[in-house]
């Protein structure tokens, strides 16, 4: 899928020519009173190169301009077939934030249509609102035209296709840059979502530090990494990993990536992913139907690795100012003779002793061990991320993620970057009043708490193990990391949440 920026011809019409338009502040009853001037004024130039074809259509299909209506004209335009739709998308001056979700959609359906060039014509669009349409259209697009296709038989090509963008003027070098910037965002996002659609049989830990790798090669001298296998980790004294991985045949590892930025780094940043490449629950076993979707698992490394993609493509004037440390624990919980037991007291790598009571409550095990080496780091901010609870699911569904910080500044700045970018992730509360449910008879801490707020209490969990001073973030994707069903722009599976949310947040200066 192709996306072009041009000026607009209102002589030359693609296939299929999509126009959002606005309504009126004060609409009266004629169409042309219930559209925004600019709106009109876009209808009317295009009108007068189809001789009136257009808005004759429009008025014989009894069009109306409110939010989320369209309405599809067919013109001749020099003996040529072509359709032009209009979309409603509310009043002119909604909030432009508002509004991000709709384009994407609307950029969605672009991908979606079956002409081979289709053009969305921004030509009536506020020059201060341009690189936030085009920047929002072009993520529908491509998030929209994601296939995950690696184990189809006739695994056919998509027909080459053309989305154009049509602009009043000759599209400055500023708009150019941020349609690549949406490309490299949208490589690291799509990464994401192949690593967590692989069947756990083709991705395991193995394959996730191969992708690792693969991203550190091509970023020059900027992103080194380091790959600490079985025997470092017990070396490393990483007990609360190496538990979760006993009952596996395959090994662990914690993957250390770490990107240095030109120039003085205006902080550090910690990003710690949970990879379980695939989760049966270990002794305390999952049913049938519970271990079906646990590919997805590593949905927090996904993420993780995503991100790092998506800085290693960024053009240079975009990437982040920030130095990234990027963690990821990986390995597999299975079941066998060697599985650690429900009730067994493992000790992680800061020395403090956990009291296993819930095999399947794993992650967090894997990600105690992470949060203790990323001390040695000296972080100003860590951010972890991993589909850690049911709870978190039951609580928000599948649109938004739970946020859990220790530091308001922190846990607003990721609110309002998820806002932006359509990943949306919700505060949720670190009550202390829950923490001593964690509180355990033989040993420092136990792995769940009593029934209810398991998510709250796996985040108090986590906390026990953040490096000290550290600004620290947890966000429970459980939910929008993999969807049953298809949702808004995208299909069934892996979503690359929050990817982009997270670059936006790096990007930030």
């Amino acid at each position: 899928m192709d996306i072009k920026l041009s000026k607009q011809n209102p002589s030359t019409l693609s296939e299929s020519t999509v126009i959002p338009v606005f309504s009126a502040e004060k609409p009266g009853k004629a169409l042309r009173s219930q559209l925004s001037s600019n709106s009109w004024k876009a209808i009317e130039k295009l009108d007068s190169k189809l001789n009136g074809q257009l808005v004759k259509g429009l008025k014989k299909k009894g069009f109306k301009p409110s939010k989320g209506k369209h309405c599809t004209v067919l013109v001749t335009n020099k003996s040529k077939a072509c359709s032009i739709t209009l979309i409603a998308q509310g009043k002119e001056d909604r909030d432009l934030a508002k509004l991000k979700d709709q384009l994407r959609e609307l950029g969605a359906s672009l991908a979606k249509s079956s002409e081979h060039h289709n053009c969305l014509h921004l030509a009536h669009i506020k020059h201060s609102d341009l690189q936030d349409y085009i920047k929002a259209v072009a993520e529908g697009v491509l998030i929209g035209s994601y296939r995950f296709k690696l184990y189809k038989k006739n695994k056919s090509k998509d027909s080459k296709r053309l989305i154009e963008i049509a602009l009043k003027s000759e599209p400055a070098a500023k708009l150019k840059a941020v349609l690549k910037e949406v490309y490299a965002i949208n490589s690291g996002q799509n990464l994401a979502r192949d690593l967590v659609n692989t069947p756990a049989g083709d991705m395991g830990p193995k394959e996730i530090v191969d992708a690792a790798k693969k991203i550190a090669r091509g970023t020059s001298s900027q992103m080194s990494i380091k790959v600490f296998g079985k025997s470092a980790l017990k070396k490393m004294k990483a007990g609360s990993l190496l538990s979760v991985t006993a009952g596996s045949s395959t090994e662990p590892y914690l993957i250390h990536m770490d990107y240095k930025p030109k120039g003085k780094a205006k902080e550090t940043i910690a990003l710690v992913g949970k990879g379980i490449t695939f989760d049966s629950g270990g002794l305390s076993i999952k049913s049938s139907r519970g271990m079906m979707t646990m590919k997805c698992d590593m949905g927090g490394a996904g993420a993780v690795l995503g991100i790092m993609e998506a800085i290693a493509k960024l053009p240079a004037s975009a990437k982040p100012k920030y130095r990234i440390h990027a963690l990821v624990p990986t390995c597999e919980n299975m079941v066998s003779a060697n599985s650690t037991h429900p009730g067994d007291v493992v000790k992680a790598m800061d020395g403090k002793t956990i009291e296993v009571l819930n095999t399947d409550a794993e992650g967090r095990l894997i990600l105690a061990d992470a949060l203790c080496y990323s001390k040695k780091l000296k972080a100003d901010k860590t951010i972890d991320f991993a589909t850690l609870t049911g709870a978190c699911v039951a609580a928000l569904g599948d649109r938004y993620a739970g946020l859990f910080s220790n530091e308001s500044s922190l846990a607003e700045a990721l609110h309002r970057h998820g806002e932006k970018t359509g990943d949306n992730l919700w505060p949720l509360p670190l009550a202390e009043e829950y923490d001593a449910y964690l509180n355990s008879d033989i040993a420092d801490v136990k792995n769940i708490g009593n029934p209810g707020p398991g998510a709250v209490t796996a985040a108090l969990f986590l906390r026990r193990f953040v490096p000290k001073d550290t600004d620290w973030a947890h966000i429970d994707l459980a939910g929008p990391a993999f969807l049953d069903g298809r949702r808004g722009i995208y299909q069934k599976g892996a979503t690359g949440f929050p990817v982009r949310a997270l670059v936006s947040f790096l990007q930030e200066s």
